[in-house]
């Protein structure tokens, strides 16, 4: 079990995103499961530069030199899921950085140093913008891209639990090629129970057990009006089947927004030296679901 001092910075941290003055350390430690819980965004008002885009992924350019994504994506909503794969590869030129109007690094230039296949099938170059504000994108350069959804796109499949090949074919050595491991499917759903009015809510996720090591649940707020999602919390727990949200957390949401979004991830992450670029390879099974509290 996570010592007491977490939990109350938790609850501090709480009352600093929600408005509260003076935040009562009320235990979240009634959860069975151990948990780790990071904050994203302080203030829902300006989200956070990095959190959710369209493929799922949150990773921040500015850590990478080259990077390789797979994900098999799944959106959840009522029972019914819409699959999107996604394969991308890009590498930057650490001597070209890019900043936002604050003055703030957000990411460097790209290169595009070669052809790129994931599966036998050609990437596309197309363009990598970075949102670091609402509304405010900055463009990096190209980045080498397959992406399909619901059947329609490119001819790419993301097959969880097996194996995809990457192959790089640079413009001025020999080619490089390996394969890159696939977590297992996620099948989530959810069981709520109570009322805000009552006070007396309660929410359990469910979805089969994989036992993933790097394994962790997004907690976002939605904007319907906006059409934004909010990142609030990313949650490290285990990969056993079972996420009750803590009774205080979900008290303090359901006070001021009427849904919220849960993304589990199970992550394969590895470093691939191909003798002259080092690669940063992230393969991503993911399950989002919205939830609305009544």
């Amino acid at each position: 079990m996570k010592s007491p001092i977490k939990y109350l910075l938790l609850l501090v941290l709480l009352g600093s995103i929600f408005g509260c003055n003076n935040p009562q350390p009320t235990a979240l430690v009634e959860d069975e499961d151990p948990i780790e819980i990071e904050v994203i965004t302080k203030n829902p008002s300006e989200p956070t530069t990095f959190g959710v885009d369209s493929t799922g992924l949150s990773e921040n350019p500015v850590r990478f030199t080259n990077v390789i994504t797979v994900a098999g994506i799944k959106q959840t909503f009522k029972g019914i899921s819409l699959k999107t794969s996604f394969a991308q590869a890009a590498f930057f030129d650490k001597t070209k950085p890019v900043f936002g109007l604050s003055g703030k690094l957000i990411g460097y230039s790209t290169l595009t140093p070669g052809t790129i296949f994931f599966n036998n099938e050609e990437a596309k170059l197309r363009p990598f913008s970075v949102r670091y504000r609402v509304n405010k994108d900055t463009l990096l350069g190209l980045r080498y891209i397959l992406h399909k959804r619901a059947g329609f796109g490119d001819p790419f499949d993301f097959d969880f639990n097996s194996k995809i090949n990457f192959r790089y074919v640079p413009d001025i050595s020999s080619a490089v090629s390996f394969d890159i491991a696939t977590p297992p499917e996620i099948f989530l759903n959810y069981r709520l129970s109570g009322a805000k009015a009552n006070k007396n809510l309660n929410l359990l996720l469910e979805w089969n057990a994989g036992f993933i090591k790097n394994f962790e649940i997004l907690l976002s707020i939605i904007d319907e009006q906006r059409n934004i999602v909010f990142p609030l919390y990313k949650i490290k727990t285990v990969d056993d089947g079972k996420f009750k949200m803590p009774k205080k957390l979900l008290e303090e949401l359901s006070a001021r927004f009427d849904k919220i979004a849960f993304t589990l991830t199970r992550k394969f992450e590895k470093q691939q030296s191909n003798g002259t670029k080092e690669l940063f390879v992230v393969s991503q099974s993911i399950n989002s679901i919205s939830v609305d509290i009544p």
